[in-house]
């Protein structure tokens, strides 16, 4: 999200404006709205920013009760994936551990949007007393609520917006709407007003991008997964590309499996024994064998 964020800002150096509009705001869409210079939603609409958490099914005393055994090597006191087989809740550690990492990510989340909508950075209820209060000053409307925490600019209905929006561009070919163009046909008419934007197989300098993302998992894997041949493969083959002069392997991952991520890694060397750079960039998170493919970037 603050990739997108940061392109939007970009796109706002143009001069031209961004509207945020829409029924509801998740706190992921809500993120990417405060980017935007003008934030409507439905007066009947719902927001509410209640920061990050994380929650895990454990299950070792419906192991028990199956008499299912089980055989589990771990190393480290922080090392909790294993701990749903171990325990029936989160232990100590690893509350430690996952308050550590939300927290900081809540705070850049309310730094950023602070940033964007010029308002205090504690300007966001983290207590459910603050929340009642506030909740019933604006008579118990969550959109009432966001406006007056200076979340959102204004409170529209739909065929509002839609007024609005056509005042500002016009009408589309229809007469029911205002003039817009939906993202893909817009791909669409970009590359056929500017064809040289299809860089294609007609490029000899290109840079692959190797998506590493979820559980790290031994043999061929689907996307969604890491399958150590699957992504080793993907290595190897921007490895004998000649056009390849560089890879960005983008990992976003728990860890899994050592011996997979061992197969990855042996790629990942060899493509930098073969005088091609090796970027590694980090998604959500890239624990374990995730970083363990990272490393020797």
């Amino acid at each position: 999200m603050q990739d997108v964020g940061a392109a939007l800002s970009d796109f706002k150096t143009s001069g031209k404006k961004i509207i945020a509009l829409g029924d509801q705001y998740t706190q992921d869409q809500y993120y990417l709205a405060s980017y935007a210079d003008d934030i409507w939603l439905n007066p009947q609409g719902f927001m509410l920013l209640d920061g990050y958490g994380r929650y895990n099914m454990y299950f070792k005393s419906a192991l028990e009760k199956l008499s299912i055994n089980q055989h589990i090597f771990r190393v480290g006191t922080f090392k909790s994936a294993v701990e749903p087989f171990l325990r029936d809740d989160m232990s100590d550690e690893a509350k430690e551990a996952n308050k550590l990492w939300l927290n900081d990510l809540w705070t850049q989340y309310k730094q950023d949007v602070a940033v964007q909508r010029n308002i205090d950075a504690d300007n966001f209820d983290e207590s459910i007393t603050d929340l009642i209060t506030k909740f019933t000053q604006a008579n118990n409307s969550f959109a009432q609520y966001a406006l007056t925490n200076h979340w959102v600019d204004q409170l529209k209905t739909r065929a509002q917006m839609r007024d609005t929006l056509i005042e500002l561009v016009g009408k589309n070919a229809r007469g029911d709407s205002y003039n817009h163009i939906g993202f893909k046909d817009y791909l669409a008419a970009n590359v056929l007003v500017n064809p040289t934007n299809d860089f294609g197989p007609l490029a000899t300098n290109k840079v692959a991008i190797i998506v590493a993302k979820g559980t790290i998992l031994d043999g061929v894997q689907k996307p969604g997964t890491i399958g150590g041949d699957s992504t080793a493969q993907l290595l190897r083959k921007a490895r004998n590309n000649d056009d390849v002069k560089a890879v960005v392997l983008r990992v976003d991952s728990p860890g899994g499996s050592a011996f997979a991520s061992e197969i990855i890694r042996q790629e990942v060397e060899l493509l930098k024994a073969a005088g091609k750079p090796v970027v590694a960039s980090m998604g959500t998170y890239a624990a374990s064998g995730g970083y363990w493919i990272s490393a020797p970037r």
